[in-house]
């Protein structure tokens, strides 16, 4: 898909989330002003969401984590072909990266690994992700997942900082964000301990003379809710009775005697209506706006008359959009004064479906299974799936984050939500009161009603890698009063495989340079143009973002039966390691454009071909026919034959060693010509983003790493990794004689992963693979989504017997 395909793919998804919003917008002239001012805001604001399949949670150090990208649009879900690369990497509880990679996107999806350093401390970490477009947005909505990384090697007394201060945190949410007397107020309430996880407790509401006003029980752990009517002149506190016995308590917001109270009726398994009642003390005004919307697609925009201080509205869930829907109410003046959530229950996931041809396997055993992906009709259809198959005990559960909770639900709330699975659980008919619990204690944070409101236009200072990584950098003077704008720099990457870009800088000094298939040896050369070499430099940008927040991911003390896993899981990675390192760090080979980047070249000239001489000023006179060749004095100067006009260029060409440009024609003329082993030229003009060459001489020396040549002054090397090439998972087959009659040590816990088990057009798909010497229980975890966005999630346990 080229830029011009995809330029109207991303015009069309602003005209189809403009077409959406209309469609539930014909309300009153009033409503549809702020409904207009909310589309206006998301057509302008295309965003990003990513989800990472990792092949489990819990790792030791030196292990290989892997994973599988999903880039979904920020709206509807649907499956992004925006960027082409994402940033993963793997933080601490200081938000230091310990591991970063850049991963290549293909149509919204990629795949990679991450090997984890040996010398890592033993602790909680937060993986992240991220693209370059989403480093405009704010870093609460990247990808972020808690994982355990456990060094066997390191005194533990080393490990990440356990709290073992027993404090207790009750926090308080009045139902759409105010308190307002002599009216009934629902409050929602979340007790975490110091941890950060929720704790169960019942508890009640006092008054300022310990009078009970209202009982309180959580019911998904640590959080609940109760309501009141407050009264002028009263205080109010939580009480909470924990497990010990102990009480804490928590002071209530001081309620006002003016305001508005929005509070919405849930009804049962979310069938029905929406029943909304606003309710307002000392406001003399009769209006008011509701504007409902979902990750900013209006559902409903409503003008409410407000009759003895009352409005009711009632709203049929089947208007409303799937996931998290915002509900906003509005005075007659157009301000924000309440907001709600509600989550509306996705009605047409797609099913997926494991079967395994047995419960129970050997060791060494074949296990296979067929997968099945449906829709709700029972259909099937093709989806793009991965899976992952691995042991679960004591240490290692099965992974609480799918596709599913999160991008219909945590992907949209800032903060972790503790064990989202639960909110999914059909089986559970407190589900829906639980998830209404959880919209209770958070709240929308997408939308900036400011910006909103005032029509404020996005700046964007991060653009989406469309056409491949986009390095940044900026130009920095030597003194004060020198221009910043005009300034040429150039980057390139030393190799057989021409790598090389220049740039202009802007006003401001920034310059950029894009590269299609950005792989390297994890460092680059960049330099300013020879004339300008002495008046400045060039800084380049680190393409990750720098985050001074720390996570809350407490390491906790190892129980005796996670300490004995420990144990056997060390002594297995240690046996894999040593019999299969071959195969650790086996790589697939890169599929990208081997060509230069200016393709096909006019004429080329492999040396070897023709007579080796002892110097280059040699080689050019001998046979080089289309390169005329002075010397003025001490000085070389160089031109190709344009081909288009059919007469010498009266300027020197772009010179290319390995593609480092050569500033010093001099200098390069002292280079061994028995290090090149071909020449290619462009024989007519030819452009380069903003820049224009007459012509262009690219050298290539038999290593590609530009051999014996000095680099110029102003040419600095930088360690820069490029994309990630995609480590290989091997696994044995024990069908065949030679790897079955094998004595090695087979100490796998990760039996499978795939990025791509995709199933076809009729839903299925067939997977193989071998257990390994390790019983147990293993889960098999499947994942992925059609290309209309629908996500499915099946697991499924089979066991290992020993011998």
């Amino acid at each position: 898909m080229n830029i011009m395909q995809k330029i109207k793919i991303y015009f069309s998804w602003a005209v189809l989330i403009l077409l959406a919003i209309q469609q539930n917008c014909i309300q009153a002239q009033e409503t549809d002003q702020l409904s207009k001012k909310v589309e206006n805001y998301s057509a302008s604001h295309l965003e990003e969401k990513l989800f990472l399949h990792t092949d489990k949670s819990v790792y030791l150090s030196d292990e290989i984590c892997w994973f599988k990208i999903y880039n979904v649009d920020g709206f509807f879900h649907l499956p992004l072909a925006l960027s082409t690369v994402a940033y993963v990497e793997v933080l601490d509880n200081h938000s230091k990266a310990i591991v970063q990679e850049k991963v290549t996107l293909q149509n919204g999806l990629g795949g990679g690994s991450l090997k984890l350093p040996t010398s890592i401390v033993s602790g909680n970490y937060t993986i992240r992700a991220y693209t370059n477009w989403m480093k405009n947005y704010s870093t609460d909505f990247f990808f972020q997942k808690s994982i355990t990384i456990i060094n066997t090697k390191k005194d533990q007394t080393n490990a990440q900082a356990v709290v073992t201060k027993d404090e207790i945190k009750i926090q308080l949410f009045p139902e759409g964000g105010n308190l307002v007397n002599d009216l009934t107020n629902k409050v929602a309430f979340k007790i975490t301990n110091q941890f950060g996880k929720g704790i169960a407790a019942i508890g009640a509401l006092l008054n300022e003379q310990s009078a009970t006003i209202a009982k309180a029980t959580t019911l998904q752990p640590g959080i609940g809710n109760f309501s009141f009517i407050p009264k002028d002149g009263h205080t109010y506190k939580l009480s909470i009775q924990l497990a010990d016995g102990k009480t804490i308590s928590e002071e209530l917001p001081k309620s006002n005697n003016k305001g508005y109270t929005l509070k919405i009726s849930i009804p049962e398994n979310q069938k029905g209506s929406l029943q909304i009642l606003v309710e307002t003390k000392n406001i003399s005004s009769a209006t008011a706006y509701l504007i409902g919307h979902a990750r900013g697609v209006v559902k409903t925009a409503n003008k409410l008359s407000i009759v003895n201080g009352v409005a009711n509205i009632s709203i049929p869930t089947t208007s409303l959009g799937n996931g998290i829907n915002s509900f906003t109410l509005f005075d007659d003046n157009r301000s924000p004064v309440c907001e709600r959530l509600f989550f509306k229950y996705p009605e047409e996931n797609m099913g997926l479906s494991i079967a395994t041809d047995a419960r129970e396997y050997a060791v060494r055993n074949k296990v296979s299974l067929k997968l099945n992906s449906f829709l709700i009709s029972g259909k099937g259809t093709p989806a793009d799936l991965s899976m992952a198959v691995y042991k679960i005990d004591e240490l290692q559960q099965i992974d609480e984050t799918n596709i599913q909770n999160y991008l219909w639900l945590s992907s949209d709330l800032v903060g972790k939500v503790e064990s989202p699975n639960a909110y999914f659980n059909e089986g559970d008919p407190q589900r829906y009161q639980a998830m209404d619990n959880l919209m209770l204690t958070n709240g929308w944070r997408r939308f900036n009603w400011d910006n909103v409101l005032n029509d404020k236009k996005p700046s964007f200072e991060f653009l989406p890698e469309i056409a491949g990584k986009i390095i940044t950098g900026r130009i920095v003077p030597n003194k004060v009063d020198l221009p910043l704008n005009g300034i040429t720099a150039y980057m390139s990457m030393p190799s057989k495989r021409t790598q090389f870009r220049s740039a202009i800088s802007d006003q401001t000094g920034k310059v950029k340079f894009q590269f299609a298939d950005f792989y390297n040896d994890d460092q680059v050369i960049a330099q300013i143009e020879r004339y300008n070499a002495a008046n400045y430099k060039l800084e380049i940008n680190t393409p990750f973002v720098k985050s001074t927040n720390s996570n809350n991911t407490v390491f906790l003390p190892y129980t005796n039966d996670e300490k004995y896993q420990i144990n056997r899981y060390h002594r297995d990675l240690e046996i894999q390691n040593y019999y299969n390192q071959d195969f650790i760090n086996k790589f697939e080979a890169n599929n990208v454009d081997t060509s230069s980047f200016y393709h096909k070249p006019d004429v080329r000239y492999l040396l070897d071909d023709y007579s080796r001489f002892a110097t280059l000023e040699e080689v050019f006179r001998e046979y080089m026919t289309n390169v005329k060749l002075n010397k003025s004095g001490e000085n070389f100067n160089i031109a190709v034959y344009d081909n288009v006009q059919k007469r010498f260029f009266n300027n020197q060409p772009l010179i290319l060693l390995d593609g480092y440009p050569i500033t010093d024609l001099n200098k390069f003329m002292n280079y061994d010509p028995l290090k090149i082993r071909k020449l290619e030229i462009v024989d007519r003009m030819y452009f380069l983003g903003n820049m224009t060459y007459y012509g262009v001489m690219n050298f290539t020396t038999y290593t590609g790493k530009m051999e014996g040549y000095d680099l110029d002054p102003q040419a600095v090397a930088l360690d820069f990794k490029g994309l990630q090439s995609q480590r290989e998972f091997i696994t044995p087959d024990y069908s065949v004689k030679d790897q079955a009659n094998t004595r090695l040590p087979d100490f796998r816990h990760l039996l499978f992963w795939s990025p791509d088990v995709n199933t076809n057009d009729k839903g299925k798909n067939e997977v193989s693979f071998f257990t390994s010497d390790v019983p147990g229980k293993y889960v098999i975890v499947v994942q992925g989504m059609t290309k209309d966005g629908k996500t499915g999630y099946s697991e499924q346990i089979i066991e290992v017997k020993g011998k």
